[in-house]
């Protein structure tokens, strides 16, 4: 197996692009554009296969941004605010509530529509880890008017309604990784802020969410200058370090302890494929300070940006390069 995971939104292909504009245009059906998302799942899920994935994600085709989709569990919320996100200069729409409710009929549609969890779990032939991405507590903040207490329950409550889900599937929540995304940029005075004041909050959901079994991965894109020591405190299965904007040689790898590093060396901002050269100095610098075992590569961003085909050949490449370092 090769360590490796993809968490958050990956690139649609061009011909799903082309459908769902037609479908916005009333030129076809919802049922005919379903058809589409199903292809590009099926195609990113083969990928993962055949490139001997350790860890299974579903891409979050559905998901237009990461915060509309929860309308559907809570009632009286909707999604129609515009908030610019700036580290790509698109926008995602704020997730507002009235009142605080949850439609608890809805999370099944949740896993299988937005999630593809039934088409996920029905795909997998063995108990292989998947990666379930869920916006972590800061951003929920940040794109909500929902607060800290209101978003410690929804994720948790997801979470719980997640275990039953599972049980009917009979597959172990052990195998479930709870990708927690932290779209904060720490350089940021107002992001940064919002993290060190709000900190405790965010250890007690992760409390929360061990205490349900479920492993946690925390990624985040962001420079960690500022917050390393609280970030690589945080009791998690694996954390995420960006090493486009981390120096390797600055980072103390001791006060991960036993984590799993979850290595963001594939780039989202360049379509250039990553030199073999510079990523083998890297698994040879990594090397001398951690197991490789707790070596995970993964993106260092989200890869929704970038055209399709590039970012498929980017992850065969790195596949390609893992090969040359285990020979």
């Amino acid at each position: 197996m090769n360590n490796i995971v993809i968490p958050s939104l990956y690139p649609r292909s061009e011909e799903l692009i082309k459908k769902t504009r037609d479908f916005d245009r009333n030129r076809i059906t919802e049922k005919e554009l379903e058809k589409y998302f199903d292809k590009d799942l099926s195609d990113f899920l083969n990928l993962q296969n055949n490139l001997n994935f350790s860890y299974y994600s579903t891409g979050m085709f559905k998901f237009k941004d990461l915060l509309r989709p929860f309308t559907l569990i809570l009632k009286n919320s909707l999604a129609n605010t515009l908030l610019r996100f700036e580290e790509t200069n698109t926008f995602w729409r704020k997730l507002e509530i009235s009142s605080f409710n949850f439609n608890y009929n809805n999370f099944e549609i949740l896993f299988n529509q937005y999630f593809n969890l039934n088409y996920l779990l029905n795909y997998l032939k063995d108990l292989t880890n998947v990666s379930i991405t869920l916006p972590s507590f800061f951003t929920f903040y940040k794109y909500s008017n929902l607060n800290f207490e209101q978003i410690s329950l929804v994720l948790i409550e997801l979470i719980k309604n997640l275990k039953n889900y599972l049980n009917n599937f009979k597959f172990n929540n052990e195998n479930i990784i709870i990708t927690l995304v932290e779209y904060l940029d720490f350089l940021y005075l107002n992001d940064y802020n919002l993290f060190k004041e709000n900190y405790n909050q965010l250890v007690k959901l992760i409390d929360e969410i061990n205490k349900e079994n479920f492993k946690i991965f925390y990624f985040t894109y962001s420079n960690l200058n500022k917050v390393i020591n609280d970030i690589f405190s945080l009791e998690v299965l694996g954390i995420s370090v960006n090493f486009y904007r981390n120096n390797l040689n600055e980072i103390d790898f001791k006060k991960l302890e036993n984590k799993k590093l979850l290595a963001g060396i594939i780039s989202t901002e360049s379509s250039l494929i990553e030199n073999d050269q510079k990523i083998i100095e890297f698994f040879n610098k990594i090397s001398n300070y951690l197991n490789i075992n707790n070596l995970i590569l993964t993106i260092d961003f989200i890869p929704y940006l970038l055209p399709r085909n590039i970012m498929d050949n980017k992850l065969k490449n790195i596949i390609n390069i893992i090969n040359l370092v285990k020979k």
